[in-house]
């Protein structure tokens, strides 16, 4: 089972209440957490047991060096929500930066197979 986040965490981040448009921001949770674990190069799970679960019905292996979702991770993905809400649409230069400031540099730590 992939990683999720809390829908209300979601919206709270991006300063939507229940009564405003949220629409889409179910699609831009699931493509961040997809980007960030191609960014990883690694599987997202938001517990132990997820991982135990999905290792004992072999969709994984340890060597795919399951990540758990900790704060850090998830401050990194709600970035990446928040970069993708706002700038929906590529109408200016800013709009068009690949990603937001800081996404790299938080996850860098947690990323597999770098390289030098």
């Amino acid at each position: 089972m992939t990683a999720t986040l809390d829908a209300n965490t979601v919206l709270q981040n991006l300063r939507l209440s229940d009564g405003e448009d949220a629409s889409n921001v179910d699609l831009y949770t699931t493509g961040a957490i997809i980007a960030t674990q191609a960014y990883l190069n690694r599987p997202l799970y938001n517990t132990q047991s997820d991982i135990d679960a999905d290792i004992a019905a072999g969709v994984i292996t340890t060597d795919d060096n399951p990540c758990i979702v900790d704060e850090l991770v998830q401050g990194a993905i709600l970035l990446l929500i928040g970069s993708m809400y706002l700038r929906h649409e590529a109408d200016s230069q800013v709009a068009l930066s690949r990603i937001p400031y800081g996404y790299e540099w938080l996850l860098s730590t947690y990323r597999a197979g770098q390289g030098i």
